[in-house]
């Protein structure tokens, strides 16, 4: 089951950005408004995501492992390389780093990948139900977590450029890398697991006119926002609130 902190992670960052506003106070152009951007779905964009998934279906019941001792893995690594380019994908813009897309789009592109990836991460842990190097499940196939991290950072390469995606893929290196050094995955689950992160954030690049057509986000209105995170310490439980005015 994917980590419910991540979500609320996201959320939180939103709230603490430039997105809460007073009624009737207009949003800075970088919140509302977005650039031209060429969505169409060439067949060409699935040769590496589907290459990654084939080779780790591939090996599904083979224990590709690339050590043979699990390890102790700090947890604030493990859940950091792949929560941190999150933050940076929806907040990087408010630090002068020019984004292609308006804050709005760029939550909704965040949040149509997470939902596909999710969907497929699961669906997938599900049916397929590989055993873990440590012994302690069958959810191995494919890897939540470097799915998650690899999806980020396709999004930060399409929304700020080649050398904020490379700094975006190394953290994605390096949760695959901590995952299976801890004894979570193996190898074919990392290589699943970054196939079907790559396309799922492709996939909400292709979705995203259709969203912005949708919700009405295609006219020049200006977009309101107000998050508000929630945690429940007795119940151990987070969550949030979105309201979106347009």
């Amino acid at each position: 089951m994917m980590n419910l902190r991540c979500l609320f992670i996201l959320f939180f960052v939103c709230s603490n950005a430039v997105l809460s506003t007073s009624a009737g106070q207009e949003l800075p152009d970088s919140v509302r408004y977005s650039e031209p951007t060429d969505s169409h779905l060439r067949p060409a964009e699935l040769i590496v995501p589907g290459a990654l998934v084939f080779a780790g279906a591939v090996g599904i019941g083979q224990e590709w492992k690339i050590m043979n001792h699990e390890h102790t893995v700090s947890k604030l690594a493990m859940e950091g390389s792949r929560i941190v380019p999150i933050a940076g994908f929806l907040c990087l813009d408010f630090t002068g780093v020019k984004a292609k897309h308006c804050f709005a789009d760029r939550l909704m592109m965040q949040l149509t990948s997470f939902a596909i990836m999710t969907g497929l991460v699961e669906g997938l842990k599900h049916v397929v139900r590989e055993e873990r190097p440590n012994k302690r499940n069958f959810h191995s196939f494919p890897s939540g977590h470097t799915a998650t991290a690899f999806m980020t950072a396709e999004l930060l390469r399409m929304e700020y450029g080649t050398w904020v995606g490379l700094a975006g893929y190394f953290a994605a290196g390096c949760t695959g890398y901590f995952r299976m050094r801890a004894g979570k995955h193996f190898l074919n689950d990392v290589l699943a697991g970054a196939g079907i992160g790559f396309f799922s954030a492709r996939a909400a690049k292709w979705l995203l006119p259709l969203e912005q057509k949708l919700l009405g986000w295609d006219k020049e209105s200006p977009v309101r926002a107000v998050v508000v995170p929630q945690y429940e310490p007795y119940g151990k439980s987070v969550g949030a609130t979105l309201c979106l005015s347009f």
